[in-house]
């Protein structure tokens, strides 16, 4: 948060670009994943139909938007490990910038 004492201040928030708080943040960072890797997850986690997965994500914003409006963007499609090592790139990225 800009002009915070905090070295890192991290938000996770679903709306944040769409609310217009990302003008309060020094840096923002979407993550994003295809399709599919969606869709499953969706399934797996609040047990809808693919309709209805379907039906949520295409009343989200397109990826090409948070890219838009990200300065760091995560692509999370595979493991844990993977996104672990991107967050961390990214951490290591904002604590240099930041100096």
């Amino acid at each position: 948060i800009k002009n915070s004492s905090a070295n890192i201040v991290a938000i996770e928030a679903a709306l944040l670009i769409e609310s217009g708080m990302h003008k309060m943040c020094d840096k923002v960072i979407s993550v994003i994943s295809d399709r599919e890797t969606r869709i499953a997850r969706i399934l797996a986690r609040d047990h809808l139909s693919r309709k209805q997965a379907i039906k949520r994500i295409e009343s989200q914003q397109s990826d090409e938007f948070y890219i838009r409006h990200a300065d760091f963007v995560i692509i999370n499609n595979k493991g844990i490990k993977e996104l672990e090592d991107q967050v961390l790139n990214c951490k290591e990225n904002i604590c240099v910038s930041s100096y």
